[in-house]
């Protein structure tokens, strides 16, 4: 499982007009390992990999996702309207790269090609489902009906980005979930691949 830490924050703002289109903003970013085998390799994501625990547990990737944004809201024929809204979606992926690829046995080689390329396929899903959210946030927003009162809509707003949060939670570790199987079997060729080649010299 590759997991995905959210966040949230909208604020109001005071411009007059804030174009309603949702905002994705990615990074990429490789942490460097090196080894000539599967368990060298292993050891270097343990010790170098992103963190994902306060208790210090790695992982080999990770999606790092945040929802910000701005809206606005206008006093109009006595009640409080929304006038804009714009949701910011900042995904940043963490992956490992293998400094010693081209120096090793073409069998383990290509069994970590086929594991990076899965694992960018997968954080790049996680990805999409937090635009999907995000893109659902704003359209949320501009939908909201007029309050009495600003703040009224304002709290009307926190209570749309809370469960947000919820829902993406939920997506995101739902599709690790129906991913686990897959990635267990890369892992295994990939271990596999070394072993056999270990045992074969």
């Amino acid at each position: 499982m590759l997991p995905t830490i959210i966040a949230l924050g909208i604020a109001a703002t005071g411009f007059d007009e804030v174009a309603a289109d949702t905002v994705l903003n990615k990074t990429i970013t490789y942490f460097d390992i090196s080894g000539h085998t599967a368990d060298d390799l292993l050891k270097e994501i343990l010790r170098h990999g992103p963190l994902i625990r306060p208790d210090g547990e790695r992982h080999p990737g990770v999606t790092k996702t945040s929802f910000g944004g701005d809206y606005t809201s206008a006093e109009s024929g006595g009640r409080c309207v929304v006038q804009s809204a714009r949701v910011i979606v900042d995904a940043h992926i963490i992956l490992p790269r293998w400094k010693d690829r081209e120096l090793a046995d073409e069998r383990l080689g290509l069994a970590w090609d086929a594991l990076s390329r899965e694992s960018l396929l997968h954080e790049e899903h996680h990805v999409q489902i937090a635009l999907m959210h995000g893109k659902a946030l704003e359209k949320a927003i501009l939908d909201l009906r007029p309050r009495r009162t600003c703040k009224e809509l304002e709290d009307a707003k926190d209570v749309l980005a809370a469960q947000t949060l919820v829902n993406h939670d939920l997506d995101q570790r739902r599709f690790d979930l129906n991913e686990s199987a897959d990635f267990e079997r890369l892992w295994i060729n990939f271990w596999m691949s070394d072993w056999d080649q270990t045992h074969a010299k």
